[in-house]
Order: C-alpha cells, then structure tokens, then sequence
C-alpha cells in the first residue's frame, strides 16, 4: 500500500511542476521583451533557493505540492531563458557548438553534485542537500547580477 501512495504523490507533483511550467511557458515571450532574459535568470535562481531551502525546512505534502508548483516556475524562468541567452552569446556559425558546450557542461556539473547530495545526506543529515542546493543557487544568482553588470557596463574607452 506504501509503494501505490508514494506512486501517487509523485504523480501528483509532477503533475502539479509540470502546469506550473506550462502556464509560465505561454506567458514568457512577455516578461522577455519587458524585463529581459538576465533579471529572468536572475528571478530563476533565486526561485530555486527559495524553493530547496523551504524543501530542507518542512516535511509536509501538502507543503511540498506548493513547493513543486514554485519549482516548476522556477523551470519555465530559467529553461528558455538560458538557452536564449546562448544563443544571443555565440556567433551564427558556431550555435551548435555553443550549445553542444552547454550541455556538456551542465552534465559534467550534475555528477559532482548527486555526489555531493549524497554525501551531505548520509554524513549530515537529509536536509543539508536541500540546504547546500539553496546556497548554490543564491550564489549563481549573485554570480549573474555581477555577469549582467560587467556584460552591460558602457564602454568607457570610446
């Protein structure tokens, strides 16, 4: 009985992610042309450490049905957002590459961090990946305000 109610809830919050992300998708090209892709990555990040912080401080399903509706806000921020971005960084001739680098790296990142989750989790205790995902994200929230002050700061030499 265990086993169908777990396969139920999982259901359930994907189902829950999975409108959230559509619902945001529709209305995106909005928020794009008016506040721009780097405060909607910015928006993104800090969605997320919101999100996983609030997953290490409760353990409530009723809570965590919300939490999945904010972490699939949190997909349709950064998803689109990301990969615009790329393809306005990288030159015409080489968007496949950039793209391929991407995703290489994103893979390459998400080995050290299932490592890092569980280690945290059988040496700390179950919340701490939550907690250290937080921390990151708010970091490369940082990261990304600084990236878009230095990207846009006027050229001073003209």
């Amino acid at each position: 009985m265990g086993l169908e109610r777990n396969v139920f809830f999982t259901g359930l919050t994907s189902f829950f992610t999975d409108t959230s992300i559509k619902m945001v998708y529709s209305v995106m090209p909005l928020f794009l042309m008016s506040i721009g892709r780097e405060k909607l990555i910015i928006a993104g990040f800090l969605v997320y450490s919101v999100v996983y912080y609030l997953f290490g401080r409760y353990n409530n399903i009723s809570v965590f049905i919300g939490l999945f509706v904010l972490y699939g806000l949190y997909s349709a921020l950064v998803d689109g957002s990301q990969k615009a971005m790329i393809s306005d960084l990288v030159s015409k001739n080489m968007k496949g590459t950039g793209f391929g680098i991407y995703h290489a790296i994103l893979g390459m990142t998400l080995l050290p961090a299932s490592l890092i989750a569980g280690i945290l989790y059988d040496k700390v205790n179950t919340n701490a990946p939550f907690y250290f995902g937080s921390a990151i994200a708010l970091t490369a929230a940082i990261l990304m305000i600084i990236f878009t002050i230095y990207y846009h700061k006027p050229d001073l030499k003209k």
